[in-house]
């Protein structure tokens, strides 16, 4: 049977402790009342800061993909490029995957933000605003809103139909105009016309861009659409066992490489993965092996190799992480017995 005077004596002495935690804390704060409010404001303004900031978290994409650069800022009557500024109204184009140039306007719809696509130009439609609203040409990277005469703001927002964008009657400070480094387009460069550049939403994490579907205009964030998509990537170890003589047994020497691959089916793009691949190498490789490391996407590829005097293909499934191909120069094909996961 329990000893219910136990639990009586475990209460008595819980509350004696209890009652001289109290007393402490209300002797501190007696002598010390400015340190007791600052503390408490400083408790109210982290819970209302974790409240703003659940309200407007958004489910980021966690695919990785081609950035895709297929939009064009434009100025009407100019053909040549020029500084893209505040004062100005632009007009928006993409350049569709088939070649067709495209320009988005304001257009009512059943499905959707109002927004329609025009083959012809439409001048002037698109304005561009910055948070301090200074003067003085943009630059890559900068955060910036984006306006669209008769529509209002676009603004990164949840709807039932077609892609999540909504308009807002005042400025959001959610867009980045993005460049290609490799074109001069450097963060912090000045945005010019009729140069190539994606747009990026902060709120989102993402892309926008040009991709079919069902409900509402033809965008999509660039992780939703596939064809944008980067598949895993497998670092694929290929080695190529050279034939030697007895002159030269340890196969050194010189020799032309040609590595082909074509990518006959992948989990999404092969991104920038090597077509072509030559190779002029000097060698001394005992053994008579040449191994080569390249970085295919994750999926199905035909791969070939060449040299001066032999050429044989092979088709592999190649899975991440890592995978071994090996092939024998004189051979046809791949050796399936050599071909594992690493």
């Amino acid at each position: 049977m329990l000893d219910d005077r136990g639990d009586s004596r475990g209460a008595s002495e819980t509350t004696s402790q209890y009652s001289v935690i109290v007393n402490s804390m209300r002797r501190f704060v007696e002598k010390n009342p400015l340190l007791v409010t600052l503390a408490g404001l400083c408790i109210c303004l982290a819970a209302s800061m974790s409240v703003s900031r659940s309200a407007i978290r958004v489910r980021q994409p966690t695919t990785s993909v081609n950035v895709p650069y297929e939009w064009r800022i434009e100025l009407g009557g100019q053909s040549t490029s020029r500084d893209v500024e505040l004062q100005f109204a632009y007009s928006v184009s993409n350049r569709f995957g088939d070649g067709n140039v495209r320009y988005v306007k304001y257009g009512e719809r059943e499905y959707g933000i109002n927004l329609v696509w025009t083959p012809s130009q439409f001048e002037g439609n698109f304005r561009f605003a910055r948070p301090s609203g200074s003067a003085g040409p943009l630059k890559y990277g900068e955060r910036v809103a984006i306006s669209v005469d008769k529509g209002g703001y676009l603004k990164y927002g949840d709807r039932e139909y077609g892609i999540n964008l909504v308009w807002s009657s005042a400025p959001v400070y959610e867009w980045e105009i993005r460049g290609e480094a490799a074109n001069g387009q450097w963060p912090g460069a000045t945005i010019r016309t009729e140069r190539v550049v994606a747009l990026y939403n902060t709120t989102r994490a993402d892309y926008l861009a040009h991709c079919e579907r069902e409900y509402g205009i033809d965008l999509r964030w660039a992780s939703d659409c596939k064809h944008l998509q980067i598949a895993a990537t497998v670092q694929t170890d290929i080695s190529l066992k050279l034939l030697g003589n007895s002159a030269n047994p340890q196969c050194s020497g010189r020799t032309h490489i040609i590595w082909t691959f074509r990518a006959v089916s992948t989990s999404g793009s092969p991104g920038l993965t090597p077509q072509f691949v030559t190779r002029d190498l000097s060698y001394r490789t005992p053994g008579c092996y040449l191994k080569e490391e390249f970085p295919l996407a994750e999926g199905t590829w035909d791969i070939n190799v060449q040299t001066p005097g032999w050429s044989t293909t092979c088709r592999r499934k190649l899975m991440a992480p890592r995978q071994r191909v090996d092939l024998v120069e004189g051979q046809p094909g791949c050796l399936d017995v050599k071909v594992r996961e690493h």
